[in-house]
């Protein structure tokens, strides 16, 4: 007697359709949060234009860095529609002095806007790093953001290199994290914020951890937050 053949294509690709369905809904708050702080700093910089009559050399690459903020939004949309953070970013050796400059000229106007001394280290260098430079990127602005929003006056950017890791520190003085809330900051959709997603901080712990590294919160003497990212150098 013959044994009847099952097919199960139409089930796989119903299970399959359902855990895309599952993935974006997953994912689209994610960018929606990206593209919400690209769209911020975009802001500043056009209101900084705004007020000029003509456009000098300095308002000329502050327009470059609108355009540029514009392309990665473009970038973050099409992350989206391609489910890429679903599976971790493309690391490759790098130079995260690079990627680091270009979040501090994108701030930069952010901080003139709402009144904000940045200190950030004078000719930064750092050796090649097998990580996701745009990872990095994402995560180090969403810490900028957040201290520009917690009412500090002053951003603080510095680095620490040692054999096993690099340390990306963001200080500020702003109102820090209450104790009560130090073990559910990284939590989705958890905020504090009046106008708040919840989704900055742990979206940055997820694309962390896909690139093995880690997010370490810590409170500043001086009063204030610091947020730490630490990344492993590669292994000889």
């Amino acid at each position: 007697m013959e044994s009847a053949v099952y097919d199960d294509s139409d089930l796989k690709k119903e299970d399959l359709r359902q855990n895309t369905y599952d993935n974006l809904s997953i994912l689209a708050p994610s960018v929606l949060h990206e593209v919400k702080n690209s769209l911020q700093a975009t802001t500043a910089i056009l209101n900084l234009l705004e007020q000029m009559e003509k456009l000098s050399v300095k308002g000329r690459e502050w327009m470059q860095q609108a355009q540029n903020e514009m392309k990665h939004t473009c970038v973050y949309l099409t992350d989206f529609l391609r489910m890429s953070t679903t599976e971790p970013e493309l690391a490759k050796p790098c130079d995260l002095s690079v990627a680091l400059n270009e979040v501090r000229q994108i701030f930069e106007p952010y901080c003139l806007v709402q009144g904000i001394k940045l200190k950030w280290p004078k000719d930064l260098a750092l050796p090649l790093i097998t990580v996701s430079d745009m990872a990095v990127r994402k995560i180090i602005f969403n810490f900028l953001i957040n201290a520009a929003q917690s009412g500090a006056t002053e951003v603080i950017l510095r680095t620490e290199l040692s054999d096993k890791e690099l340390i990306i520190h963001v200080e500020d003085n702003g109102c820090g994290v209450k104790p009560e809330f130090r073990t559910e900051i990284f939590s989705p959709l958890f905020t504090t914020k009046e106008k708040g997603t919840g989704l900055g901080l742990s979206y940055c712990a997820y694309l962390a951890k896909v690139q093995n590294a880690q997010i370490v919160y810590k409170d500043r003497a001086e009063g204030g937050s610091c947020f730490q990212l630490h990344i492993l150098l590669d292994k000889e």
